[in-house]
């Protein structure tokens, strides 16, 4: 629980290139202006297509 409440906490200080912060639904971190979707690994942003996600830099994907 403490690691988890240390990530979010981490999670908060990283902003979009829009300027706005980035939250976490638990699989996914989306900017909550441009609603991009960014890595929770490395923060970097995802390529999308369709209800996949994959990160070009660590590899990360994820599908909805």
């Amino acid at each position: 629980m403490v690691r988890k409440m240390e990530y979010d906490l981490f999670a908060t200080q990283k902003r979009c290139h829009c300027g706005k912060s980035l939250v976490f639904d638990g699989s996914l971190m989306v900017c909550v202006g441009c609603y991009d979707v960014f890595c929770p690994s490395c923060f970097n942003r995802a390529a999308t297509d369709g209800g996949c996600f994959a990160c070009m830099v660590c590899g990360w994907s994820a599908c909805l």
